[in-house]
C-alpha cells in the first residue's frame, strides 16, 4: 500500500490523508479496510487513473491497474535506462516496462524479483510485438506481502495466498490442447475454518500435487481467484508458490 499513499502524501499531509481514510471508513461504516479506503480517495482526485483488471482484458491504449506475480526481470545494459518484468495473473502475463529511475533500480537490486507478488498501478498499455504494459511517471509499483488471508473473504480477480487443509482431492487428469498438445490438471479443495474452496493446478504443478492426499496441509502464494458455475477456485499458475504439508 505504500506507493499509492507515496502518491498521494505528494499533495496532502500525512495529518489530512490520515483523516480522509477515516472519513472514507466512516462512510462505509468500518466495512472496508484502509488499503480500500485509500484507493477510494486515489479515485475520487484523478489519482488512480486505471481500474484493477485481468491482464487478459487489457487493449491498446487503456489505463489501467494489474495485480500478478513475477515471472521474470531484466534491465537495459546500454542505450535508454529502462528495466521490464513479465508478469501473470492465471488469466494472462504481459511485460511490464519500466521508465522511472526508482522502479529501474527495483529490478537492478533484486527488490523486485522473480515470485513476487505485485500491484501495478496508473500503467499504459502500447503496443510492442505484443501488448505491453508501461509504467512510467504517473505509475505505481506495490510488492505485495505475501500475508495469509482467509478463504471466505477471498473475491474474483484477487491474487491471494491462503493456506487449508485438504478436504477432498481429485486425480490427476489429462487433456488435449486445441494446439494438439496435451496438458495435466490437478484440483483439490481446501478448508480453512472460514470457508473452503476449490484448488486448481496445471501442467508441472499438477504433477507436483498428483500424491497430495485427504488432511494434508496446502499453501498457494499467489494464485488467482477465478469463478466457475459460481462457485469461486483459485488457481495455481506459473509463479504461485505452492507448500504441501503431510497430515
Amino acid at each position: 500500500m505504500t506507493g499509492l499513499r507515496d502518491v498521494l502524501l505528494k499533495r496532502m499531509t500525512p495529518e489530512e490523508l490520515d483523516q480522509r481514510v477515516e472519513g472514507v471508513r466512516n462512510e462505509f461504516a468500518g466495512l472496508i479496510d484502509e488499503e480500500a479506503a485509500t484507493y477510494i480517495i486515489a479515485g475520487d482526485r484523478g489519482d488512480l487513473k486505471g481500474a484493477l483488471v485481468p491482464i487478459s482484458q487489457l487493449e491498446d491504449g487503456m489505463w489501467a491497474s494489474i495485480s500478478g506475480n513475477v515471472l521474470s526481470t531484466g534491465s537495459s545494459s546500454g542505450g535508454k535506462d529502462v528495466a521490464w518484468a513479465v508478469v501473470g495473473d492465471g488469466s494472462a502475463r504481459i511485460r511490464c516496462v519500466f521508465w522511472r529511475r526508482e522502479h529501474i533500480e527495483m529490478v537492478r537490486s533484486k527488490t523486485l524479483v522473480e515470485g513476487a507478488t505485485v500491484r501495478l498501478i496508473n500503467g499504459r498499455v502500447r503496443p510492442g510485438q505484443d501488448l505491453e504494459f508501461h509504467i512510467d511517471s504517473k505509475g505505481v509499483i506495490e510488492i505485495l506481502g505475501d500475508d495469509l488471508v482467509e478463504i471466505s473473504s477471498i473475491s474474483v480477480g484477487d491474487v491471494v495466498s491462503i493456506k487449508g487443509v485438504v478436504s477432498d482431492a481429485a486425480p490427476t487428469r489429462e487433456f488435449n490442447r486445441r494446439d494438439g498438445s496435451v496438458g495435466r490438471v490437478a484440483s483439490m479443495t481446501l478448508f480453512d475454518g472460514s470457508g473452503d474452496v476449490r484448488a486448481v493446478f496445471w501442467d508441472d504443478d499438477a504433477s507436483r500435487c498428483s500424491d497430495v492426499l485427504v488432511g494434508d496441509e496446502v499453501s498457494l502464494r499467489g494464485g488467482l481467484v477465478k469463478e466457475r458455475n459460481g462457485l469461486l477456485e483459485v488457481h495455481a499458475s506459473r509463479g504461485t508458490r505452492i507448500e504441501v504439508k503431510r497430515g
